[in-house]
């Protein structure tokens, strides 16, 4: 089913006569109708597997990736310790082909080198427990002409992927039933269910990057994916521990989600408030130290917001997700209403999230912020984000990497959300249930 612009916008309008609280609850519907619609229409395309999948209790072992490209042809070989099941996904803006595979553990001896012609470079890490992802970009369209598996006298599989060029209109076709497909994927719940009853407000807090995507890391080798989840679970423990609200986590293990998945995971939870943890670098200023807090907006506070949101946002493209979360247009038609109720108490969240912190935790010389972090999109949960501090600083990694000071952030964190949700709770609405 496709809606005009003509019936979203009368949807709107009589949203809009419902007051500001009835949108929150007519768009979070609205929402949800479109994705079983989406789910009705869209077709379930794949690249057929190359081959019967190894056994998900066996570890398959990856050496030897090697990339040879020219203008018009392109070649990847790897050497596997067993057959592996792989589809191929077709991806735009920017291009790329990414191969499916089950759990594999790369085991290069040194980065790749940024190659020349039809194939520039690839990436390859886990996604998931049980999936990993290499990611192919490319310099033009181009498909997979073949993908072979061939077993040596000693056991050992050589992959060898042939790629050629495609014209770009056919390119876009093969792309477009790849977001099909992903679109209706990713209607599919999440196994994580939040703790506790459903009569306290539910806070999902989202540990940033994950698998494949590492985020920043320090030059000794400190992850920003692995420092932020430590603090992610730290801080769940602390809040159940509390016991005033359910705790939810986007992810408790080493996997990737895209951006818009972690949005999804917060509105299909009905979320109360999304917490998103980050500790990101700054190459061109390492002297820049202390936690800052986000709340979303268009436009930047300042240069170096933008800046760090336009690197956040670039993480679904760098470990191969799509770029897009579809249907923008109409949802913004819809959801602008929500959006200004919902700023309004990220914000308070945020002003009371610096004041906790600022007596516990090292803070930026300007701790609360602004900018357009895709992952602080959706339109009807309140939704921050926090820069706990910045590889790019020797003082803060020393600090983020202490058990102390996580213990201690943690507990800072955990304080302001249970006094923004006593602050903001009537007492009339105590033990009833929170989420719309």
């Amino acid at each position: 089913m496709v809606i005009g612009k003509p019936h979203a916008r009368s949807i709107a309008l009589r949203i809009a006569a419902a007051g500001t609280l009835g949108a929150v609850l007519a768009v979070v519907q609205v929402a949800f109708w479109m994705g079983e619609a989406c789910a009705q229409t869209a077709a379930r395309t794949s690249a057929p597997p190359v081959a019967e999948a190894a056994s998900p209790t066996v570890a398959v072992a990856a050496v030897d990736p090697r990339l040879d490209s020219a203008e018009g042809a392109g070649r990847f070989t790897l050497s596997l310790s067993a057959e592996v099941a792989i589809t191929f996904d077709h991806l735009v803006q920017p291009l790329r082909i990414v191969a499916e595979l089950p759990e594999v553990s790369f085991q290069a001896s040194r980065a790749p080198k940024p190659a020349s012609g039809l194939v520039s470079g690839f990436r390859a890490g886990l996604v998931a427990p049980g999936r990993s992802r290499i990611v192919f970009e490319l310099s033009s369209p181009a498909r997979v002409s073949s993908a072979r598996q061939v077993r040596r006298a000693d056991g050992i599989v050589d992959l060898a992927i042939e790629f050629e060029p495609m014209k770009p209109a056919e390119f876009e076709a093969v792309a477009a039933k790849s977001a099909e497909s992903r679109a209706l994927a990713a209607l599919a719940p999440l196994a994580s269910v939040p703790s506790g009853d459903n009569r306290r407000p539910l806070v999902v807090i989202d540990a940033g990057h994950g698998g494949i995507d590492s985020g920043a890391v320090a030059a000794g080798g400190v992850a920003e994916k692995a420092l932020v989840l430590e603090i992610a679970l730290r801080l769940r423990d602390h809040l159940e521990a509390a016991g005033g609200v359910r705790v939810l986590l986007t992810r408790a293990d080493d996997r990737f989600l895209s951006l818009s998945e972690r949005v999804r995971v917060a509105r299909e939870a009905r979320a109360d408030l999304f917490i998103s943890l980050h500790a990101d670098s700054l190459s061109a200023a390492q002297e820049v130290r202390g936690a800052t807090i986000y709340t979303g907006s268009e436009r930047a506070t300042d240069a170096e917001s933008a800046r760090l949101a336009q690197k956040e946002n670039a993480s679904d493209a760098l470990a191969g997700a799509e770029a897009g979360q579809g249907g923008e247009e109409v949802l913004d038609i819809l959801m602008d209403l929500a959006r200004r109720e919902t700023r309004a108490m990220s914000g308070s969240a945020a002003a009371r999230l610096v004041t906790e912190m600022s007596g516990a935790v090292r803070m930026h010389r300007i701790p609360q912020r602004a900018a357009g972090f895709r992952v602080l999109t959706a339109p009807d949960v309140p939704s921050i984000l926090i820069e706990l501090g910045f590889l790019s600083s020797k003082g803060d990694i020393a600090l983020m990497t202490s058990e102390a000071w996580q213990k201690t952030a943690a507990a800072a964190i955990g304080r302001a959300v249970t006094g923004h949700f006593a602050a903001k709770i009537p007492a009339s609405r105590r033990g009833a249930s929170i989420s719309p």
